[in-house]
């Protein structure tokens, strides 16, 4: 988690470098001083053995490797959040996978009565039929497993 922090620190830093130009400014809009901010950037660039800023201009403007970076961070922690809200509806039981277990006549009767509106009050729960014939185990219970609802939490 902390690398996602200075992931997305890194993000503000850069845009305001390439917005104001240097690091005094840009760390005066971050509410940060100037020598935490060089540092945090040469940090980064020490950890990937890249530049991103071309110090020879000015105003700094961020090399190749540094557009390349920040695009793909922001992209990356953008991916994150996404994920975190798509998990956070798994917690919910708002999205996943309803497998159930019917005989045919079941399936038949049943089924078409109550998957439409099941469907509309639950559009993101994938609903998967397994179809399963009662068998007789001796003592006269069907077989495991049919006519029963199992829920899965599965992918989107």
């Amino acid at each position: 988690m902390k690398q996602l922090e200075r992931e997305r620190q890194m993000i503000q830093i850069l845009e305001a470098i390439q917005t104001y130009g240097n690091v005094s400014q840009a760390a005066e809009a971050l509410f940060m001083t100037q020598p935490t901010v060089s540092k945090i950037i040469r940090n980064q660039e020490k950890q990937y053995g890249i530049s991103f800023l071309d110090r020879t201009e000015h105003p700094l403007k961020l090399t190749y490797a540094g557009e390349f970076y920040l695009d793909r961070v922001r992209k990356l922690v953008a991916d994150y959040q996404t994920m975190s809200h798509d998990l956070s509806n798994f917690a919910d039981n708002r999205v996943g996978r309803l497998t159930i277990g019917v005989n045919q006549s079941l399936a038949q009767v049943v089924l078409p009565a109550v998957l439409p509106e099941f469907h509309e009050r639950y559009p993101q729960i994938q609903v998967q039929l397994s179809e399963k014939n009662f068998r007789d185990d001796g003592r006269g219970s069907p077989e495991p497993g049919a006519g029963s609802v199992r829920w899965h939490h599965t992918g989107l």
